[in-house]
Formats: C-alpha cells, structure tokens, sequence
C-alpha cells in the first residue's frame, strides 16, 4: 500500500487549456549548514540558536492564530537577518494545549517543482494524506468526493488523485494563495496555474513523484492516439487534382473541331490592318 498521498488541481479553460495548480519546492533554514553571505546574527546568538531547528510558541491561552501570527513575525526577523529573499513557515504543530512548533522554510536556485503531495500519518489512508497536505500546503479544504484516482498504481509510493475544480474556482484559488503569501505562510513557494502543455515541456525541473503523476495526467488528458488519428486523418484527405498550367497567351477556350470557323480570326485581321495603317502614318502601335 502506499505510504504518500498527492493531488493534481486542474481546471480546463474556455479555449480549452488545461491549467494545473504547481509550485516550488522549499528547504528548511534549519538544514542551512552556515551563514548565508551578509547575514546579521545577534551578538549574543549562535548561528544555530538564531535558526532554530523548530521554533516554539508557549504559553497559557494561546490559540493556533495567535502561534501563527507569531511564527509570521518571526519568518519576516529571520528575512532581515539572514538576508534571505522569502521565508515561512509550516502548518503549526500544536504538541499540547497553548504550545505550539513549527519549521521555517527557505527557496533556494536549485529547488525541485512539483505538486501537492505528503506521507501519510499513522493508520491514514492515502486519500486522507491527500486532503490534508491540500490544507496544509494550499489551505483550501476540498472534499474527498471531489477526488478521483489517478490511474496506473502509485507513483514512487505514493497514490496520486486528481481534482476539476471548474474554471469559476480559480479565482477564489488564487486569491487563497495571495493571502497566505502574504502572511509568510506554506510548504510551497511560486504557487500558481500553468498550462499543462509549458509543465510538460519543462517536466526535467519537477521532482520525481510529480513528475511521473503529471506524465500520466497528461496521457490521459491527451491520449496519443487522439493526435494520432487527427494527424492521419488530415493527411489522408486528398487535395482535388490541379490542372496543367498553361502557356503564357494561350486561351482557356477549346477551338472548335475542324478548325476555325469562318470569321473566326476578325480581331487578327484587325490587328494586321491596324499594323499597316500604322506604318503608312508612321505612328506606333501602341497609340491604337
């Protein structure tokens, strides 16, 4: 059985793109082996104590908005010290009543693409795994009846599903995203819809589990033989024979069998006489 959940969020435009929901990758400033160039750490601080391998808010009555607005606060002090471009923070882990922890995350050149995907906790089936981490790392809670499995089995262990929600959607999906940008708040940084067409030209820079979900999704969504019989179907129709060009000056009327008939050659025999009455009034043919 798998022990990942994942799921690809698609909607098809009025054109007929299909557009899926991806993102960047991000690492933890936790695994930061050193510094980063001009970093300003705090006289009385270590490097280690400034990172925190998972930061910890306490306290009596303190609810998951308030641990969050806190861990907002504290990923924006860590931008200005650390000199880094974007960080946040995970979904807060409440460990007890009024405590909670979290990881602090990073974007880094080399980070991986992919779509929403995680490891399922304890006794959790995949499809479960699935709607969680779209909480998490998205923040919309989507029904499982809105989930289809993706055919084909696994994907590097784990089940991947897939979710239409509709055109309409992607707005509210968007202004989602904008929002928890803003608050410095989840797993995937650069989160946003790309034609289906762009992903899979660029499939090398996604990690391996989505990268082998969307070759799937899109076999599916683009069946090869659908192209191939449209191809071979246009091939086959047959442009209408063309005629023979014809000779400069020749007439695309047939001349009669048996000849010419008698009268036939009326504007030759003018033109000869035009000639003639030319050359006796010494002017050119072209005035005629």
């Amino acid at each position: 059985m798998a022990t990942k959940g994942g799921c690809i969020i698609y909607f098809v435009d009025a054109d007929g793109t299909i557009m899926v929901l991806t993102g960047k990758e991000s690492n933890y400033v936790s695994d930061l082996k050193a510094a980063p160039a001009g970093a300003e750490i705090p006289k009385d601080w270590t490097f280690k104590q400034l990172i925190g391998y998972k930061e910890e808010v306490s306290g009596s009555g303190i609810d998951e908005t308030f641990a969050k607005k806190k861990f907002t606060e504290r990923a924006l002090d860590l931008e200005k010290m650390l000199k880094i471009g974007e960080i946040r923070h995970d979904t807060p882990e409440e460990i007890s009543s009024g405590r909670f922890r979290v990881n602090y995350r990073h974007l880094i050149d080399d980070c991986r693409k992919g779509v929403f995907k995680g490891g399922c906790e304890e006794s959790e089936t995949p499809l479960r795994a699935a709607i969680r981490e779209l909480r998490e790392e998205l923040g919309m809670d989507i029904p499982g009846s809105d989930l289809r499995e993706l055919p084909g089995g696994d994907c590097f262990n784990c089940q991947m599903f897939t979710c239409d929600i509709g055109a309409r959607q992607r707005r509210n999906f968007e202004e989602v995203i904008e929002a928890r940008h803003a608050r410095r708040y989840g797993e995937l940084f650069e989160v946003s819809f790309k034609p289906l067409s762009t992903i899979m030209a660029d499939i090398g820079s996604y990690n391996a589990i989505s990268a082998c979900a969307l070759r799937r999704f899109n076999a599916i969504m683009n069946p090869p033989s659908a192209s191939k019989a449209a191809a071979s179907s246009s091939s086959s129709k047959k442009s209408p024979p063309r005629s023979p060009p014809r000779s400069p000056g020749s007439s695309s009327k047939k001349s009669p069998p048996g000849g010419t008939k008698k009268g036939g050659n009326k504007s030759k025999r003018n033109r000869s006489h035009a000639h003639a009455y030319a050359r006796r009034c010494n002017k050119s043919y072209k005035q005629y």
